[in-house]
Order: structure tokens, then C-alpha cells, then sequence
């Protein structure tokens, strides 16, 4: 998939309003929405439960599924994911520099997802994937 972009937005019940859409090689577009929420406010405000009720199966019940690490709250959010492979028998990992304008500056364009422990943002313990 190219040129994926998403559109987050705040709803009425607190939750926030999540649109993906991409290209697909075949000049297709691919989209979902869903919403997400935060399990845990007050201990750990940047984790974040993303549900996508089309999808079939069973949707995040705890822990995040995404972390955001870092963030200015004007130009740019850091954020990171992670989930086990088919059978858990591999884990994927997934980081994003998530900006409000397409073509972002110099200096948002330069933040990385630095490592660091799940600890240091949210005092819990590392991702649970």
C-alpha cells in the first residue's frame, strides 16, 4: 500500500474517530474506519485501544494498542505499535511520526522513534503484544 494516510477526530462519547485509506498497487483505494479509546486516562494516557469493527474476530480488550512516545501537540505525535505474528510465532512492530500536513517540515520530518522503554511514558511495564 502507498501513499496511506489517516484522519483522527474527536466523537461525541469521548472516543476518537479513526479513517485510514491507502492506494493499492493496483491503483485501487483500500479504506477502514473504526474508533479508539483510551483504557486507562488517569495511569497511562498515551496508550491507546484502536478497534476497527469491520474486521472479524476478536478486537483489543486491554493493554494499548498503540503507544504514542512522544508528541509536541502541534506538529507531530510518535507513536508505535506492536502485535504477534500468526500463532505468535513472530512479533511485528510498527512505528510512525504521525503529522497534521502532508508535507510536514524539515524538523517534524527528522523526529525519530527513539527507543525506549514502554516505563518511562506510561509507568507500566513493556507493550504486552
Amino acid at each position: 500500500m502507498t501513499c496511506s494516510r489517516a484522519t483522527y477526530g474527536l466523537n461525541d462519547n469521548g472516543t476518537v474517530s479513526v479513517y485510514n485509506i491507502g492506494t493499492l498497487a493496483s491503483g485501487e483505494y483500500d479504506e477502514i474506519c473504526g474508533y479508539a479509546y483510551q483504557p486507562d486516562p488517569e495511569g497511562a494516557p498515551g496508550d491507546l485501544l484502536v478497534v476497527f469493527p469491520s474486521i472479524p474476530g476478536p478486537q483489543p480488550t486491554e493493554g494499548g494498542s498503540y503507544w504514542v512516545l512522544d508528541t509536541d501537540y502541534e506538529n507531530y505525535a510518535a507513536v508505535y505499535s506492536c502485535g504477534n505474528g500468526l500463532f505468535d510465532q513472530f512479533r511485528v512492530e510498527f512505528g510512525w511520526v504521525l503529522t497534521r500536513e502532508q508535507f510536514p517540515s524539515e524538523d517534524v520530518v527528522s523526529v525519530q522513534i527513539k527507543p525506549r522503554s514502554h516505563t518511562a511514558k506510561t509507568g507500566k511495564g513493556s507493550p504486552k503484544c
